[in-house]
């Protein structure tokens, strides 16, 4: 069967015409765009009240959507968005306690603003602790190029991630605990060691645990090879696995044994919650 072929050149030129538009479309990131003056927001206590500043770091007027997302942590850490169903089965969640203005802001470059959060506690709501994730994302712009290398029209859309923040409620005397277990070091060049090891989480509340990974840690020699702010692991899942691939500082000793102390990140005071040492294998 032969093709047919089209007669009409101005069906044929509109179609090239568009093909070279869609062509040129490109996405440029923002990998900065976004500044949030809080990584975590916590109502408990007498906390009923919260603010957050966002900024507008880029060169350009941006707008901003802010919205709420239920999201589950998986043993690796990975943050999975839930299904209708799944939120429907959790029953009361912060975003149902948790209210917010404005819903949605146009700032001028480097300008900031103030997101107002106030928490409508039910007087009967069980003891436990209450998660969701605020969501802030960039409203996309589409742009005109003043042409293309081939001198075609074009477009660039600017594609900015979303940041999200959790957002918790407790209520009551909640406690979590941490121990680590399975760690591993091992040498896989001359300068790097691969670490692992599992995180196991037990109680009612989520943790955040500042993490140093320590080298010869009872030796005269010891030193740090790496420090993480936080590892959160939230009340979805009782365990969670981490692994890292370490350079040993130049100049620094041979490793023989690696230890990983935890501390809790969200006290004042200094807590360990938990640590562990391993051998170096040296394949």
């Amino acid at each position: 069967m032969k093709h047919k072929k089209f007669k009409n050149p101005i069906v044929s030129v509109l179609i090239v015409a568009l093909i070279g538009f869609f062509t040129s479309i490109s996405y440029i990131p923002h990998a900065a765009a976004l500044k949030l003056t809080a990584k975590r927001i916590f109502f408990e206590g007498r906390t009923r009240s919260e603010n957050l500043l966002i900024i507008n770091e880029t060169n350009e007027e941006q707008t901003y959507r802010i919205s709420w997302e239920e999201r589950k942590m998986g043993p690796t850490g990975g943050l999975k968005p839930l299904s209708q169903n799944e939120i429907d089965a959790m029953g009361i969640k912060a975003s149902d306690m948790v209210k917010y203005s404005p819903r949605r802001v146009t700032l001028a470059p480097q300008q900031s603003q103030h997101i107002r959060l106030a928490l409508r506690r039910p007087g009967d709501l069980p003891d436990g602790e209450y998660r969701s994730h605020l969501r802030i994302s960039t409203e996309p712009k589409p742009r005109k190029n003043k042409g293309t290398p081939t001198g075609r029209l074009g477009a660039t859309i600017d594609v900015d991630p979303a940041i999200t923040i959790p957002v918790y409620v407790r209520k009551g005397n909640l406690e979590g605990s941490l121990n680590i277990s399975d760690l591993n070091a091992s040498m896989i060049s001359a300068d790097t060691l691969n670490i692992k090891f599992r995180m196991n989480r037990e109680g009612n509340k989520s943790i955040y645990a500042r993490t140093d990974m320590i080298c010869n840690m009872l030796s005269p020699n010891a030193y740090i090879l790496r420090s993480l702010k936080w590892i959160p692991i939230y009340t979805d899942t009782a365990y969670r696995q981490r692994a890292f691939n370490v350079k040993i500082p130049e100049g620094q000793p041979l490793c023989r044994s690696v230890s990983i102390r935890m501390h809790d990140a969200d006290s004042e005071r200094t807590i360990l919650l938990a640590e562990g040492t391993a051998d170096v294998y040296t394949q």
